[in-house]
């Protein structure tokens, strides 16, 4: 069911995130990372064209940064 996609997809997502901001060697410093991800479910409702559907990702990943960054945001309609 939807619920249950969008619960692995945010988890999916937190992962990603943990693994962007794993520290970097280089050289003799080390550098971190940080990332703000939206995300968009498709499949669930009438058909979506991608265009629209890549929007509402890059909407909801603004809405991340604009609440600190760092973080999954989820698109909802």
């Amino acid at each position: 069911d939807r619920r249950a996609a969008s619960d692995v997809a945010l988890r999916t997502a937190q992962k990603l995130l943990a693994a962007i901001a794993a520290p970097i060697a280089l050289g003799t410093k080390s550098v971190q990372i940080s990332a703000s991800l939206g995300v968009r479910m498709i499949g669930f409702e009438a058909p979506d064209d991608n265009k629209s559907a890549l929007l509402d990702a890059d909407e909801a990943m603004y809405r991340a940064k604009h609440e600190g960054g760092g973080r999954v945001v989820l698109y909802e309609r």
